[in-house]
Order: structure tokens, then C-alpha cells, then sequence
């Protein structure tokens, strides 16, 4: 829920609980990359609902941190439960850009638009490669080696942003993780120094 702005235009809320996003009128929400995400080693990004959005729902991808430049629109999701947005055929649908390659090296906000009037109900949101548009399977992680002095103490996705804060007594290599790791989602994350897989 923290890393969820919930009102790049208009007030919406999150329940985390069920994953619901409510869009104020004419409203946007969703995650910000000030420095920018690389997101050009995957070719989909694919949305699951678990049921039918109700407030004419649509995705919005900005490459600049404002709501007001140009964006890949993808279309209304209307009855869909999947959506796929194709990086490899994905354009700006806005401004002085339109109809270019959307700069998928570059991501800095990616959001729901609604008009206020219902909800999105997220079963799942991930990158992937696959064809058939499922998770990719976690595969190996080169070691990550640092000196004693230097080793980090969060809790790193594999972009290197951090995503989580060690609790003082696991910052031992030999301690248990599972307070600090039992709210992240599924994937592979350096916590400590070590690469961790939650499933």
C-alpha cells in the first residue's frame, strides 16, 4: 500500500485487503518512479482482475514524472479480466509524441484511470516474457558480494530500489527473515546482502 499514490489526480483509496483501487471522479492512481524504470528486458505487462472493473477503467504509462505529458493509453478494460499491454508494439496515444514507441527504458508512473464510479479489483500485476502471458519462473541470481562494512541492510528488489527495512534483529546473516519478508509479494529480492526467494 505505501509505494500506491492514490491521488496523481482526483482522491481515490486502496484496500489493500483485496487489492481494490477506487479511483476518484476522473481520478488516477497507481506507482511513481521518480529516477525512472527499466522495464525493456520484458515484453508484456499483464493486469488480472479478479472481476469486472466497474468506473470505465483504463491504463495510463508515463515516461515523464507528470500525469499532464504524454502516455501509452491502453484501451478501456471494459468486461476483460486480463489485460496485456505489449511493450514491443506499445505507442504514445498523447501529446507531441504520439504514435511513437513508448520508451519503455524510461517508466515513471504507471496508473489507473476510472471515472469514479466503481472500483478495480487487482488479483495480480507483473512483468513477463512469456508468450502465454503467465509469471515467469524465478531462475538463477548471479551472487552479490560486499565487504562486511558495506553490506546492505534492506530489503532490495532486483531493480535495487528498496522495498523494505530489516528489523534490528535480523541484520545477523544468521538470523531468520520472516518478519521483515512475510508482507512482500512473490519474487526475488536481496535482503541482507542475500538473495531470497519468496514464493
Amino acid at each position: 500500500k505505501e509505494y500506491i499514490n492514490t491521488s496523481l489526480f482526483s482522491q481515490g483509496t486502496y484496500t489493500e485487503s483485496t487489492r481494490t483501487f477506487k479511483p476518484g471522479q476522473w481520478g488516477q492512481m497507481g506507482w511513481e518512479y521518480p529516477n525512472g524504470a527499466d522495464m525493456s528486458g520484458y515484453r508484456y505487462l499483464v493486469v488480472k482482475l479478479k472481476k469486472t472493473q466497474t468506473c470505465d477503467a483504463h491504463l495510463n504509462i508515463f515516461t515523464a514524472n507528470s500525469i499532464w505529458s504524454p502516455c501509452c493509453e491502453s484501451p478501456a478494460f471494459g468486461s476483460k479480466k486480463q489485460i496485456v499491454v505489449d511493450f514491443q508494439t506499445a505507442k504514445y496515444t498523447s501529446g507531441d509524441t504520439k504514435g511513437q514507441p513508448l520508451d519503455t527504458k524510461n517508466i515513471r508512473i504507471v496508473c489507473f484511470w476510472g471515472n469514479g464510479n466503481g472500483t478495480i479489483v487487482v488479483e495480480d500485476m507483473y512483468l513477463t516474457n512469456n508468450s502465454d502471458y503467465s509469471p515467469e519462473t524465478p531462475s538463477a541470481v548471479e551472487a552479490v558480494e560486499y565487504d562486511n562494512a558495506q553490506r546492505p541492510t534492506g530489503i532490495y528488489d532486483l531493480q535495487g530500489r528498496r522495498v523494505g527495512t530489516l528489523r534490528s534483529s535480523e541484520t545477523s546473516t544468521s538470523q531468520p527473515l520472516n518478519s521483515s519478508t512475510s508482507q512482500l509479494p512473490k519474487g526475488i529480492y536481496i535482503v541482507n546482502g542475500r538473495k531470497v526467494v519468496i514464493k
